[in-house]
């Protein structure tokens, strides 16, 4: 018996079981079994669900393995959920009668971290970004974006977008003529930032002046 998830509301639950002889051996049952063999119970409830359910034995042709699936978008199969999943076959197996046999556990978004509409919106993340693909619409928006080409006001802490771009001028345009260093716009003239070191042969120190 295993506890398979919890799944979203709506989803396919598949899950896998054997039988075996008194010796331990696999052994299939007397005849295949099928869908009305297995029952789910929810919550404790005695009420068997049986919509939704497929067996497919033997599975994959090996004997003695047998798989089932259940569609969650059947009625009684709701969020806020847990469900057991039952074996309760009307065939024999290895001569035995089986009367309830706990196969497998699963929830459906009962152990979810929900995320309100307010918190999303606080955080600027558009539920149309959300509903497509969140990752691709967020990456996009940052990665894609194209730099404005404003700097810092001297001695002003600068936002993400401006200390790339300075980081990113200082590195690719600019002069140096004794202690003073002009970092230049894309344009390779317009002058952006001064910077003023400690000393034209032996730098130290680098300090923004401009």
């Amino acid at each position: 018996m295993a506890y398979l998830g919890d799944f979203a509301d709506g989803a396919t639950v598949y899950g896998y079981f054997s039988t075996h002889e008194a010796a331990g051996g696999n052994v299939a049952p007397l005849s295949a079994f099928e869908a009305a063999d297995v029952v789910v119970y929810k919550d404790g409830s005695a009420t068997q669900l049986t919509v939704g359910i497929t067996v497919t034995s033997p599975f994959d042709t090996e004997t003695g393995f047998h798989s089932y699936s259940i569609d969650t978008t059947q009625t009684g199969y709701d969020a806020g959920s847990d469900y057991a999943v039952v074996l309760a076959p009307d065939e024999t197996v290895d001569g035995a009668t089986i009367t309830a046999v706990l196969l497998d556990t699963f929830s459906i978004q009962n152990r979810y971290n929900t995320v309100t509409t307010g918190a999303i919106s606080a955080n600027a993340v558009s539920a149309s970004a959300l509903a497509t693909d969140a990752v691709t619409e967020i990456a996009a928006g940052v990665l894609g974006a194209t730099l404005d080409g404003t700097v810092s006001a001297h001695e002003a802490t600068p936002t993400l977008e401006e200390a790339l771009f300075e980081i990113k001028q200082q590195l690719q345009e600019g002069a140096a003529s004794g202690t003073t260093v002009t970092v230049r716009a894309p344009d390779g003239t317009t002058s952006l930032m001064t910077l003023t070191l400690d000393d034209a042969a032996n730098p130290t120190s680098i300090t923004r002046t401009t």
